[in-house]
């Protein structure tokens, strides 16, 4: 029974990303997030959320050592099939978006809300980021490179935690099938 339900589950969330990836790369994101790359429903991917998840990545390998500035890098073979990692990196953020929005969408067909805590904890942290820049305009200023600014990066986080609060909600907090 309980490896029945989580085929079931797993079913589900493949055809909604299924559904996701034939998306037309087009929608109607709010101007305050930019061009729309990916909609599905009422939820959004705007090509400036995108650039901010790339920007994420590139830093996180930065931290992890990789020179994210030298070509080289970006121009080395990632697969087997000849992929650059450039292209590689591009393919696994575009996957992980579509992801995360079609889990948006199941977390809202779900009736699923986001608790007071989390959506606080999220505006606590672009808080600190406000007040560790400075001012709000400053942080804009700065998350500008990466073509986001301060609604950009709280849509991101909504976005990344609606992901998490369904898997919370199908699988448990140790992704094992919750029996109730």
């Amino acid at each position: 029974m309980k490896s029945m339900l989580r085929k079931t589950a797993a079913a589900v969330l493949c055809l909604a990303l299924a559904a996701a990836l034939m998306l037309p790369l087009t929608g109607c994101a709010s101007d305050r997030l930019g061009t729309p790359l990916l909609s599905l429903e009422d939820e959004v991917v705007s090509e400036n959320m995108f650039r901010l998840l790339m920007s994420r990545v590139k830093g996180n390998l930065a931290l992890d050592g990789y020179s994210v500035g030298n070509d080289d890098l970006w121009d080395t073979i990632a697969a087997s099939d000849g992929t650059l990692y450039d292209e590689y990196i591009r393919q696994l953020i575009l996957q992980d978006a579509k992801l995360n929005l079609a889990a948006a969408v199941i977390f809202d067909e779900e009736g699923l809300k986001l608790p007071k805590e989390t959506t606080d904890a999220i505006d606590a942290e672009i808080e600190r980021m406000i007040n560790d820049a400075g001012s709000k305009n400053a942080l804009n200023a700065n998350l500008s490179e990466f073509g986001a600014n301060t609604d950009i990066l709280r849509a991101t986080y909504i976005l990344e935690a609606k992901y998490a609060a369904l898997m919370e909600h199908l699988y448990g907090g140790d992704r094992s099938r919750k029996t109730s």
